[in-house]
């Protein structure tokens, strides 16, 4: 990579992927049919259970697929950008699912991310917030 990518622009094409990208070999569970033209991660916040956590499971293959040089970027420099991605993550939940905001009387939830299916192996989530484990059914 030429240079380090300012973190807003990191923000805005990370919200482009989770607003557009749809998997060719999509497993995840679908609620109803017509969710199927929705993007995978669109889909996948709408049909999170906010009372079992507030982590969106991301497939690190997509985001390479999608944008080589966003994957690079998120790797080399994770720690940086670990507000701007957790910021595209809630930016995407509140335009698409508005109501997984909400937290009773208590402040919105907040969202994370993780991302599972790394080159080698292993997991990048203990700086975006999510829990270790395995990755979602």
């Amino acid at each position: 990579m030429a240079g380090k990518i300012p973190a807003s622009q990191i923000k805005e094409k990370f919200v482009r992927f989770l607003e557009s990208f749809n998997a060719h070999d999509d497993h995840e569970a679908i609620s109803q049919d017509a969710d199927r033209a929705l993007p995978t991660y669109v889909r996948m916040a709408r049909d999170m259970d906010t009372s079992q956590g507030t982590t969106l499971y991301i497939n690190f293959e997509h985001v390479n697929e999608y944008d080589p040089q966003l994957a690079d970027a998120i790797i080399t420099h994770h720690l940086e950008y670990d507000e701007a991605l957790r910021q595209a993550v809630q930016t995407m939940v509140a335009k698409y699912a508005p109501e997984k905001l909400e937290n009773g009387d208590r402040k919105p939830h907040e969202f994370f991310c993780s991302f599972y299916n790394l080159a080698g192996g292993g997991q990048l989530d203990d700086h975006f917030g999510g829990e270790k484990g395995a990755a979602p059914h």
